[in-house]
């Protein structure tokens, strides 16, 4: 028994160290598709600020335009007059 519990610790800390290691390849495959999501973030916060930016332009948009139906309705009751 006590040969048993020995073997299973000696296996627990040998197991660790035979995990395979990455290679060069590997790794800089690894720090290439880091860029690419760090450049895919960089444009996804540009794109959602343009974005922002077009609605706040379109509500301006809307707001002017709900003021020139407005004036509209309002010179053709005084022209209807």
């Amino acid at each position: 028994m006590k040969a048993f519990i020995a073997f299973l610790l000696f296996a627990l800390v040998l197991v660790p160290g035979c995990a395979k290691k990455p290679n060069l390849q590997e790794l800089q495959q690894l720090e290439e598709q880091k860029r690419e999501i760090d450049a895919q973030e960089k444009k996804l916060k540009e794109l959602q600020a343009e974005r922002e930016k077009f609605e706040a332009l379109l509500e301006t948009k809307k707001a002017e335009l709900k003021k020139l139906e407005m004036e509209k309705d309002s010179l053709k009751t005084r022209l209807g007059k």
